[in-house]
């Protein structure tokens, strides 16, 4: 007959067969396997899905430094047995295939409820060094992931019970886990695996690491290769393996590779890794490395094309009175001996692989980065040449009794010949032209229409713009904004823009080009203080999703066909969310995650449906 899984802990060995039975045997001190007698007529009477085998070090079941025994019925039902022990199971609750928010002895499912079909139970310590804890993890037929905590609720003793004695049997409780992590898609998972391969027929258990680089995880094979790791001041997080399916895993620890692991991927490539010294796998549930740029970061972009990423940081420096004013010849004669403080802005330019700092450009004093983005800009008024460039919007203050002005500034990324044994520094920024605003910072910037025109957000006032021979920016279409703007977004292939003001709220704008023009399509009913916004098209729909100071998310639509909604104000409220976290930026889902929902009649605080 044969073995479907097994499970070993010293010196127990646990098999599950192929008709759904099990086999416990005992190592004694000759080496020789010998049956352990199942007692227990649940153990005879039932079939088997999974089971697996628990070295109790902490004593959370049976007693510190035993092993514990978990099986899973066909029915559902989780039985607890302490080895060698199999007259009695110390623990049984039944429906855990309805992932109930806790699992304890007394759960009764609901009626006309379906269960997960769940395919493997395990038992395994997860943590690092300073604590591990047992967690009870159940793997799914799509390989999502549900993860339980063992607790226990002290119950009132029956006749003849030690008031301080703990029964397992009805004090033991498992609180499930959030874990946000879902499986690949059916098609996303079978584009990984091969077919042909043996081990696509075959089952792929999920295996207990004791020590991956200091950690106690548990890792999941096939399509969705996910690791399972945790540390003493966080929950349980799933982190994915980039790459292909994985058809088997193991620990690696050698003199060249320290708590590592080496893996076979589905199409037979086996490969030895590490986890990087240098980054955290349990705060987020993805991998977290933290970059040193000793500044303050102010925006991030990053340039697809050339792999790299566009930082703005700032710096605070000694402010000076301009030496060169006409007006005040003093200032040039002012000796300070504690001078205030101001920002001054700088641009680096890292790379994604070793994100390391490979060129960088140092702006004005009190000069300040307020945003920056990748646009593709038309290049040439000659050729129409268009390539994806780095924008960079700034504001100058030299004093509260001199207006600020704005810079538009204009980059491009390029290649260039690396220094010798550094190939990452083959890219720098190469500057094209900058334009000078006289009133107001640069406080949006977005490309527009089908010309690589740029549109630009400056004081009270939104200017198109195209790019010059010699650099600078000439201005074909302007428009003026209510008070301040604080973002543009446009929407690709469209003329449509968006405007967030800091009180009006958001206005939509359409832009045409013969000729040129700004013309208003519709604005937000209620004013609203916007950080950021984001335009979502959703079958034939275009929504509007916009961040406040308040933390709230607001969904709006844009609908002019509507009888009941009076020009211009056409953007009409569907929904918002209330939420604790500020946000400051937004970014759109790619069509292919963009789930449509329906919509009724808009209210001005209307809460989302289940489908929605």
């Amino acid at each position: 007959m044969h073995i479907v899984a097994a499970s070993i802990v010293d010196p127990y060995i646990l098999l599950l067969r192929e008709d759904a039975s099990i086999y416990v045997a005992h190592c004694d001190n000759h080496n020789d396997l010998e049956e352990l007698t199942r007692e227990d007529d649940a153990l005879l009477a039932n079939k088997w899905l999974s089971g697996c085998l628990y070295k109790d070090t902490a004593g959370s079941f049976a007693g510190k430094d035993t092993v514990a025994m978990a099986l899973l019925s066909t029915e559902g039902t989780l039985f607890i047995y302490s080895l060698p022990d199999l007259s009695k199971h110390i623990y049984k609750a039944p429906a855990i295939s309805f992932l109930p928010p806790t699992i304890s002895p007394t759960f009764a499912a609901r009626r006309n409820t379906t269960g997960e079909t769940i395919t493997e139970l395990l038992i395994a310590d997860l943590g690092d060094s300073n604590s591990k804890t047992p967690h009870l993890i159940l793997r799914a037929a799509n390989d999502d992931l549900t993860i339980y905590q063992p607790f226990c609720v002290p119950s009132t003793p029956t006749d003849g019970e030690n008031k301080a004695e703990k029964v397992l049997s009805r004090d033991l409780h498992f609180l499930k886990l959030p874990n946000p992590v879902f499986a690949k898609g059916v098609d996303e998972a079978a584009s990984s695996i091969d077919p042909d391969a043996p081990a696509a027929k075959l089952p792929l258990p999920m295996r207990v690491l004791h020590n991956v680089a200091g950690l106690s995880a548990v890792f999941m094979p096939g399509p969705s290769a996910s690791f399972l790791y945790k540390s003493s001041q966080t929950i349980p997080r799933v982190v994915a393996l980039r790459g292909q399916g994985v058809r088997s895993l193991s620990p690696f620890h050698t003199e060249g590779c320290d708590r590592g692991f080496i893996y076979l991927s589905t199409t037979g490539v086996a490969r030895v890794c590490t986890l990087d010294s240098g980054s955290n796998y349990t705060d987020l549930g993805m991998v977290l490395k933290r970059v040193p740029l000793h500044s303050d970061i102010v925006q991030v972009a990053y340039h697809a094309a050339k792999d790299v990423f566009a930082i703005a940081t700032q710096t605070q420096e000694p402010f000076e009175l301009p030496r060169d004013d006409d007006y005040h010849k003093e200032w040039a004669r002012e000796e300070l001996e504690f001078k205030p403080t101001t920002r001054r802005s700088t641009v680096k330019l890292v790379t994604n692989q070793g994100f390391e700092t490979i060129d960088s450009y140092t702006f004005d004093k009190n000069e300040t980065v307020l945003c920056m983005k990748i646009l593709n800009l038309e290049l040439s008024e000659i050729t129409h040449y268009r390539k994806p460039v780095l924008v960079v919007g700034t504001s100058v203050g030299q004093g509260e009794d001199l207006p600020i002005r704005g810079r538009v500034y204009i980059f491009d990324v390029i290649r260039v010949v690396p220094i010798p044994g550094r190939p990452e520094t083959g890219t720098a920024l190469k500057f094209l032209g900058k334009e000078e605003i006289p009133r107001g910072g640069i406080t949006g910037l977005s490309s527009v229409g089908s010309q690589g025109f740029l549109v630009v957000a400056q004081g009270q006032k939104a200017m198109v713009r195209g790019l010059k021979e010699d650099g600078t920016l000439l201005p074909v279409a302007f428009m003026d904004i209510s008070t301040y703007c604080t973002s543009v977004k446009s929407l690709e292939n469209t003329p449509l823009l968006a405007f967030a003001d800091a009180i009006k709220g958001v206005s939509l704008v359409g832009y045409a080009e013969e000729p040129y023009k700004m013309i208003v399509l519709g604005k937000q009913g209620q004013p609203n203080e916007v950080v950021c916004l984001e335009l979502l098209p959703v079958d034939g729909e275009l929504y509007i999703v916009v961040a406040d100071a308040d933390c709230n998310l607001h969904v709006l639509q844009f609908d002019p066909d509507r009888t009941y909604s009076r020009p211009p104000f056409f953007t009409l409220m569907m929904t918002e969310w209330h939420g604790r976290m500020s946000a400051n930026k937004t970014q759109t889902p790619s069509p292919s995650t963009a789930n449509s929902y329906s919509t009724t009649q808009p209210s001005v605080s209307a809460a989302p449906s289940p489908q929605q």
